[in-house]
Order: structure tokens, then sequence, then C-alpha cells
């Protein structure tokens, strides 16, 4: 060997000895301008706590909490400090189906029917012929129906009996509607085929293998626990504490609470095949097929972010959002209950992943905060994402605020109510939406549609009442009383909603 040949070798066995000390201190590098860009974030959304985890090349390069859990204890944010997950734990869902998938117990083809056959939709063959992967891919005809579990206290089976009453938006596998009730149905397959409630065969299955100890499947769960975030609104310019709506009712749509070391654990699985810590807990292949394509969204139906992402093309997988990025496909979804934010990106092709959760409603930094991870970690630009879509969604904001005093335009003045207002009281129902109770307060009436969800009618014009709601997120909008040939009250309705009187 000469003695240059010697030279060049010794020089490639050094620059790989120093290669992970070189790749740690760029990535150092990226956590610091992260860290920096999430501190100013939060100041410019006004997001009291935050809580972001990020991963790469098999590790867990970052986790840390910023901010307060609550704004009245001001109980710092940690790692463990539980977020809700809203609607990311569909890929939770999904994926425990897929586990079932590997143990031969059902097939993703299958007729939901064949493993649970009380469930009916409103069409004999649409019952008939829906799949497993219907289900899970926003395919199954339905218009979005939030109303059965936002506004009845009913029970999750009695949620998924008035199905039969929904009429069909489009014909199966034809469109594409965001439907939270088929992945409740999808819980209910899994405990048909496992004999395992889904709250249990996530456990199990999920957080245990996964280390996941801090995390919980239901809000019922870690109510009586003290490290969890609080939801908040901005109202009248002012950050402020609001009433939860848990999602317990369609918990394997959206209930799941966890933390960022969880989450973590929960993407480097995701990201290493299907195993952790060299245990398999689904096949490589099973995970190919969640990150199938199975739904085309149209552009206006995705999120609004894709003004300024500007995708090629918009799709869904099983319980994933999918679009193009930088040459690469992004598998992310995120997750939304009233005060409540979270966000999962992930791109396998560059083995990365990000995790972030919030507790101010519809903060989107958390859009910005998954498009900066993977520009700072990949250097794929230095687009200000926060200043592009704090842009984007107070223009957003305003045209909604538009909307809302166009809906609302056209009073006329000097008019009265037909009827005395008790003769306007009493019970209201509908098989499919179900009940709002009418009673007399003091001046006004009041509708009451649950125990924690009901609005102060006043007089508006004629038989129609401005509905002031008692939940932040909840804008006022009219109420129309309908009278009979006698003069008596008949029926009552608001948007697309009406109750016949009892």
């Amino acid at each position: 060997m000469s003695l240059s040949s010697h030279s060049i070798n010794m020089k490639k066995i050094l620059f790989l000895v120093l290669l992970p000390f070189l790749l740690h201190a760029q990535h150092d590098d990226d956590i610091k301008a992260l860290d920096a860009y999430v501190k100013q974030g939060m100041k410019d959304w006004q997001v009291p706590g935050l809580s972001i985890a990020v991963v790469k090349d098999g590790k867990k390069l970052f986790s840390k909490g910023y901010g307060v859990i609550d704004i009245e204890s001001n109980q710092p944010v940690t790692t463990s400090s539980r977020f809700m997950i809203g609607s990311t734990t569909k890929a939770m869902t999904a994926l425990s189906l897929a586990i079932l998938v590997d143990e031969k117990k059902l097939n993703w083809d299958d007729k939901v029917i064949d493993h649970y056959p009380e469930f009916q939709l409103n069409d004999a063959y649409s019952t008939r012929d829906i799949t497993i992967i219907d289900l899970l891919s926003h395919r199954a005809g339905l218009g979005n129906a939030d109303f059965l579990w936002s506004m009845n206290d009913i029970s999750s089976e009695e949620i998924v009996k008035r199905l039969k009453y929904v009429e069909p938006s489009y014909p199966l596998r034809g469109g594409y509607t965001y439907q939270n009730i088929m992945y409740l149905v999808a819980g209910m397959v899994i405990e048909k085929v496992s004999g395992q409630p889904w709250k249990d065969f996530i456990k199990e299955r999920i957080f245990d293998p996964l280390k996941m100890s801090n995390s919980r499947a239901l809000y019922a769960d870690i109510s009586n626990e003290s490290d969890y975030v609080q939801p908040h609104y901005i109202i009248d310019d002012k950050v402020q504490i609001t009433s939860f709506l848990t999602a317990d009712r369609i918990g394997p749509a959206g209930s799941i609470w966890s933390t960022s070391d969880d989450m973590s654990n929960w993407m480097l699985m995701l990201l290493d095949s299907g195993q952790f810590n060299n245990q398999r807990i689904i096949s490589r292949e099973r995970i190919g097929e969640l990150w199938g394509t199975y739904n085309i969204i149209p552009q206006e139906q995705f999120y609004p972010t894709t003004k300024v992402t500007k995708p090629n093309w918009t799709t869904y997988g099983l319980g994933w959002f999918q679009h193009d990025y930088q040459g690469y496909k992004l598998q992310f979804h995120t997750g939304s209950l009233p005060g409540l934010t979270a966000i999962i990106g992930l791109i396998p092709e560059l083995d990365f992943g990000v995790y972030v959760f919030g507790n101010l409603d519809h903060a989107e930094l958390r859009h910005a905060l998954m498009y900066k991870a993977i520009d700072l970690f990949f250097d794929m630009g230095d687009t200000d994402w926060n200043k592009e879509f704090i842009e984007l969604y107070w223009n957003l904001d305003k045209e909604n605020e538009k909307q809302q005093a166009e809906s609302l335009s056209g009073q006329i003045e000097g008019t009265n109510p037909s009827l005395q207002l008790p003769d306007y009281i009493g019970e209201y129902s509908d098989p499919l939406y179900g009940k709002v109770m009418i009673t007399q307060k003091g001046k006004v009436l009041k509708a009451e549609f649950t125990k924690s969800l009901s609005a102060e009618l006043s007089h508006w014009h004629y038989d129609s009442f401005l509905a002031e709601w008692n939940v932040a997120y909840s804008k006022p909008n009219l109420v129309s009383f309908k009278l009979d040939s006698q003069g008596k009250v008949e029926s009552l309705s608001f948007g697309s909603f009406s109750y016949s009187k009892e």
C-alpha cells in the first residue's frame, strides 16, 4: 500500500469515527434553533403550555415541555405532563386492527357485519358491503355526524345505533368526509374480535410494550390525577380556561392522553418497521399497509395550510393524512378538542418524526413546528412557517367573523313572538338528533341539549331567537320555532337540525 493510500484510508477511518460526534453537534444546533422557535411561537400564538418530541435515526433527540398546564395553577409543563392526543388516537386504533390482521383474526377487506352483526347504516347495500378499510379511510358515505356525541348524553352503543338514521351524503367509497363515528365502530370491531374492550387492548398491546406508562386511553382515567393540561381559549382577546369536551364516548376516534416522552416511543416503533427495543409489536408489512393510500382528499377539504405548503397531492391512509413535502411522503395527523391541540408528523424515508401538543384552541403553531422541525434537521429551507400560518389563519378568522355577521344580518325590528314564552316550553326530539329541553329563564328561554351544553334564547324577530351558548367554542346562531295550523308550536330548528315538539 502506498503512503498516499494509507493516508486516504486513515482519513476515512477518522471520518467514520468522528461522524457520530459531528452529527450530534449538528443536531445540537438544530435543537437549539427549534427550541428558540418554539419559545417565540408560543408568544406569537399566546399558547400557555406546549410539549414537543423529535425522533431521528432510531433515537429520541428532543423532548421538552414549555409553559404551564393552566394559567391559574401555573404548574410547569414537563415531558411527563399529559396532553390530549385527540384524533392522532386514530392511528393507534388502526394499528390495533393491524395487529389482529397479523394474528389472522380478521382481514382488511372483511365486511364489518361479519364481526359486528348489529351494525347498521341507512341503506342495506352499505350495511352489507362496508369493510374495515372503509371505516378507517373516511369513505363510508356519511356526512359529518359528530352531533351524535357532542350534542347528546348517550352511550357509545346508542351513538352507533343512530347511524341507521343518517342519510348518505355520497356513495360508499365514492368520496371523502372526515368521520369520527366510523372509528368508534372500528373500536367495537376490535372488542368483538379480540374479546377485550378497546381501551384494554390499547393498553396491553401498545402502551405496555412501548413503555408508555403515563398514557391513558380515556379522560376518565386521568381526571383524578394531577399533571394534565387544562383547555384554553382566547376570549375577548384574553387567554382563558374553558370547559372540557371529552371524547371518551368515541374513544377510538380521539380520547387518548399522553406525554412527549411516551409519544417518542410510539414514533420510534412506527419508524423502526413496527418494533421497539427489539420487540416486534406489528409486522413490517402491516406498517406499510397503514401508510398506504386509500382515499384522495380534494384540497379544499384538506388543511388550510395547503394554501402555503402547496402540495401536489393530498390523501388519507389508515389513520394518517398524507401529502408530499420537499419530495417526500409526509404521514401526519392533527388532534383537536375544544381548547386542546396535537399534531404528529413522520417521514419514514428519513427516519424522522415530530410530535407537538398544545393547550390553546386551534393554535396552529403545531403545523409551523412540524414543518420547521423537518426543515431544520434536513436543511430544507428557512421558511418562517409561524409567520406564514399566523397570516393565513388571521385572514381565515376574519372571513369567518364576516360570515358570522352576515348570518345574523337582516334582523327585522319591531316584531314580537307569536306566543307567550311559556308556550314554547317543552321537550323536542328527533330519532337522529336526540332531545332538547326548552325551559324559561326569566325573560328568555333556555335550550338544554346535554348536562354541559345549553344556550339562552333571546327574541330576535318573529318566532326566531338568538342562541348564545354556554361554551366558548360555539358561536351565536338563530333558533326558529314553527307553528302548526292551530297556532301551537310544532317544531324548532337551527342550521340543519330539526326537532319535533313532544
